[in-house]
């Protein structure tokens, strides 16, 4: 038996009524927080959710509601001992809470100013420990930048919201801190199958296929990348 009655299509309507007001982008996500905080008490979660799949920031995801246009709430999961990549994805902001395990967000800043290609400047400002039932709400740029890290044993659960489009896979960005470099996100897959990606991780090099094909089946799949490689997008875009 659920520990709470208040049920995913109430904290939908609260959400949109709260984000319906006339009070500030911060005043509206820890408003979604404190609902959210209060969903995270029940304990059947995961049997009303679809799966969805990993994306380049957690290993397993579930889909609890999706409603146009871009309405989203997705229970995301990490593994024991999973570290997610340092990354970002712009102004699109998220209302987070721990529901199982405990997760870690590390926050960072960028202080360089993205002239060089593949060169990124990032320092660690801020370490935020989730148990469950705390919210936390992701801050604007340019201190968006952040990693999920399971810091218990067993499997780290987290819900996750939102109501704006996310920026497509290839214009997020991971970061390498220590060697000062970025790149897009890596379900950006038809890119590495065909070598056109950076850093370059090409798949498919041992001759036996044309290089025409390559490039055809590629652009196949960055038609499907949406759908196919970044879940977590397709649920919130």
């Amino acid at each position: 038996m659920a520990l709470s009655k208040y049920a995913i299509p109430q904290f939908i309507a609260d959400a949109k009524s709260i984000l319906a007001s006339d009070n500030g982008l911060e005043q509206k996500q820890a408003a979604i927080g404190e609902r959210l905080s209060e969903l995270s008490k029940r304990d059947d979660l995961t049997r009303l959710g679809f799966p969805l799949g990993p994306s380049d920031a957690s290993t397993q995801n579930f889909l609890l509601w999706r409603e146009p246009p871009h309405t989203a709430l997705v229970l995301g999961q990490f593994d024991p001992g999973y570290l997610s990549p340092v990354h970002e994805h712009g102004d699109f902001w998220v209302v987070g809470c721990c529901y199982r395990g405990q997760d870690r967000w590390d926050m960072y800043e960028r202080i360089d100013n993205g002239s060089r290609p593949g060169h990124a400047e990032v320092k660690l400002v801020d370490q935020w420990h989730i148990p469950p039932g705390k919210a936390v709400w992701m801050p604007r740029p340019p201190r968006a930048i952040h990693s999920h890290n399971n810091e218990s044993q067993g499997d780290t659960l987290e819900l996750i919201f939102s109501a704006i489009k996310p920026l497509p896979p290839e214009k997020r960005l991971v970061y390498d801190v220590d060697g000062q470099a970025c790149w897009p996100s890596g379900f950006n897959l038809a890119g590495i199958l065909v070598g056109d990606y950076y850093p370059p991780r090409p798949v498919v090099r041992n001759g036996l296929l044309s290089k025409a094909w390559n490039k055809e089946f590629g652009a196949r799949l960055f038609s499907m990348r949406p759908r196919a490689f970044c879940p977590v997008c397709m649920a919130f875009s």
